[in-house]
């Protein structure tokens, strides 16, 4: 396949994904970075350093390098959410809930500190020099930087931007947050549908759903209205995974379903990368 013939084919792909960030920059978003319920630093980021593969004395240099980098990433976000208060683009205190939670576990001593125990038992085959070295620069990190700069954006957002959050939980409480909202859809969703558009389709989707759930109800001949059976269905065990390797199962078999099945909606080219 040509360059031409390829390019054709990955540019809506590439506009459906990278136009709708470049339109919504106009409502601001950049100004709720992720410290909330759903995305969150305190969370997100001891979860990269828990999988980041260490096999090896780059694995652990790498790791470092990038951990040196968090605590001027945690200072953006402080500022980001400092612009946002000037200009009233602030979570609500609903997404927050958690949020104060997740920081304070992580003030614990350095030597606990995920950010400096992944580097805590390296192995003494890569080189003494090499361990003490990297294990002595990933504590002082940890100890003088890392965790004084959650404790920091910790602090910001409890005395400072917490009582500052917006008015009520919906987005439309910010200024011109109804098209922010409709920003949100159309990056989401990839169209320009109204909210009502797609409010009257799960209304219909969940009709539809429990009509085809009390059709199986009755067909099973259980006397049960639809909440007892649904009710019945979260507490049988037959309805559960017996064990993890079923679950795994499960997942790869329907992985090898959809796999078969992707060749009938995207180009090759698409697929394999070449």
């Amino acid at each position: 396949m040509s360059v031409v013939q390829s390019t054709s084919i990955t540019k809506p792909y590439f506009q459906a994904e990278i136009l709708p960030c470049v339109e919504g920059l106009t409502y601001k978003g950049y100004l709720l970075p992720p410290v909330n319920n759903m995305e969150n630093v305190a969370v997100d980021y001891p979860d990269l350093v828990r999988k980041a593969a260490l096999d090896s004395v780059k694995g652990y240099e790498d790791l470092l390098t990038r951990l040196t980098k968090l605590p001027a990433m945690l200072r953006q976000i402080t500022s980001l959410l400092r612009q946002g208060i000037k200009e009233q683009v602030t979570y609500a205190k609903e997404s927050l809930s958690q949020v104060d939670t997740s920081f304070e576990r992580l003030q614990v001593d350095p030597e606990d500190s995920i950010f400096f125990s992944r580097f805590r038992d390296m192995s003494g085959s890569l080189g003494r020099r090499v361990v003490n070295r990297i294990q002595t620069s990933a504590f002082n990190l940890t100890k003088n930087e890392i965790l004084p700069a959650f404790l920091e954006l910790q602090n910001f957002l409890r005395y400072e931007y917490v009582p500052r959050v917006r008015s009520g939980p919906g987005i439309s409480n910010i200024p011109d947050g109804d098209k922010f909202y409709l920003a949100a859809m159309k990056f989401h969703l990839g169209s320009d549908m109204s909210p009502e558009e797609v409010h009257q389709i799960g209304k219909e989707e969940v009709s539809r759903l429990k009509e085809g759930a009390i059709k199986v109800i009755e067909e099973l001949g259980v006397n049960k209205t639809f909440r007892q059976f649904t009710d019945y269905l979260l507490s049988e065990p037959s309805q559960k995974f017996s064990s993890k390797q079923e679950a795994l199962d499960m997942y790869r078999y329907r992985i090898s379903e959809i796999n078969e099945k992707l060749p009938t909606m995207f180009p090759k080219d698409i697929l394999t990368g070449r």
